[in-house]
């Protein structure tokens, strides 16, 4: 656990399976070994269980092994997560953000990108494996609907804003969209971040409206553009 020295935030992900580690070593499991680790060292922490995870029956936990019922006990307590992935990666990089804020460490992280991904649901779940290859470059919040383009960026100075399109948009959806990133650039202008369309290979709608300036990536193989984009902080 050298790594926490350089963390600020500790994410603990669970499934159905568990680590069986050294008893002697890690008598309550090593998954609260690691979760009292990281309050030890002031590390904030979130915990995270697959929602289609079912609580055991009664029954089914006097079958299991003591590793097994220490594992689903844990994975069951009310602090765990069990949101859609989406919403805990909003959750993550909120958090994230604000213990640096907050300065836990000394160290500071520098030129951290962030970019807003506007997103339908089914769109994200489709290609959530591009989609988060993204989130090793710069820290992603995803969005399906709500708030304006403009509300987004005024709250939080985002880098990069994208807008995906597939065959789980509808053109009205996209035409909404065009219009969002459209008036974000004549709010912001020089001042805002940079906008972008990716095409993840099925759209079949009318083209996006474009304007100087936005992006238009066509599929996975073209993400090293935007990601080139965000780390020169503009445009190219």
């Amino acid at each position: 656990m050298a790594d926490l020295q350089q963390a600020h935030l500790l994410v603990q992900l669970f499934s159905e399976n568990w680590l069986t580690p050294d008893d002697e070593a890690f008598p309550s499991g090593l998954e609260a070994w690691q979760h009292q680790q990281a309050q030890e060292a002031g590390i904030e922490v979130i915990q995270w269980r697959d929602g289609a995870i079912e609580r055991p029956t009664e029954e089914e936990r006097e079958a299991f092994d003591d590793d097994e019922r220490r594992h689903f006990d844990l994975i069951f307590q009310p602090e765990v997560l069990s949101v859609e992935p989406p919403e805990l990666h909003r959750d993550v990089v909120e958090r994230a953000r604000a213990a640096c804020d907050l300065g836990r460490k000394t160290q500071v992280v520098e030129d951290v990108r962030t970019l807003l991904i506007k997103v339908t649901e089914d769109d994200f779940r489709a290609h959530e494996e591009i989609l988060m290859e993204i989130s090793s470059q710069a820290m992603c919040d995803f969005a399906h609907n709500g708030r304006s383009v403009v509300e987004r960026v005024r709250r939080e100075k985002y880098d990069a804003v994208m807008v995906v399109l597939s065959d789980g948009c509808t053109e009205d959806w996209c035409e909404d969209r065009g219009w969002e990133l459209k008036q974000a650039r004549q709010t912001f202008r020089d001042t805002g971040p940079l906008y972008a369309w990716f095409d993840a290979g099925s759209w079949r709608g009318a083209p996006p409206t474009m304007f100087p300036g936005i992006l238009m990536i066509r599929g996975k193989q073209e993400l090293s553009t935007l990601c080139d984009a965000i780390a020169k902080g503009r445009a190219t």
